[in-house]
């Protein structure tokens, strides 16, 4: 009789590791990269919203003719200074890896529609990613339920 006390409290402790081994799991790991996935949709949604406005403003130039322009120029901390284009004719494009490329406005305009379906394509892989960590983090939560059914003796789907 003992003996099965003993293993009975033996499979207790065992099942209480289990749980604690999968809450930690989802707290260090599952909602750590879910957080991390938001993080790099939010970091690519601003990416795609300023390749957007670049867009617009090029066919803004290109529609009205705009040789040259006058504008404000932030250089950081909210600072603006007072800028004159003088040719508007080319732009200088990030292309990536922190390259940049001159190009005419036409050019510039082109390369940034087939940059916005780029992000656009990443943004989606970036969000199935989301979808799949959080059916893990569900998963594993339904999984610490059983244990934890298991244990106070309900049986699994009680």
């Amino acid at each position: 009789m003992a003996m099965e006390e003993d293993e009975g409290d033996m499979e207790a402790a065992l099942v209480d590791s289990k749980i604690a081994e999968y809450e930690s799991f989802v707290e260090r790991v599952l909602k750590a990269d879910h957080q991390r996935c938001l993080d790099e949709i939010r970091e690519a949604t601003a990416i795609l919203e300023e390749c957007r406005t670049l867009r617009s403003n090029i066919r803004f130039l290109i529609k009205e003719d705009i040789s040259e322009l006058e504008t404000n120029v932030e250089l950081g901390c909210q600072f603006y200074v007072k800028a004159f284009v003088p040719n508007t004719s080319c732009i200088f494009v990030d292309v990536g890896l922190n390259f940049r490329l001159e190009m005419p406005l036409a050019d510039a305009e082109a390369f940034l529609k087939d940059k916005e379906q780029h992000l656009l394509n990443g943004l989606e892989l970036k969000s199935k990613r989301v979808a799949r960590v959080k059916a893990d983090i569900h998963e594993a939560l339904h999984l610490i339920d059983l244990m934890t059914s298991v244990q106070s003796g309900r049986g699994p789907g009680s």
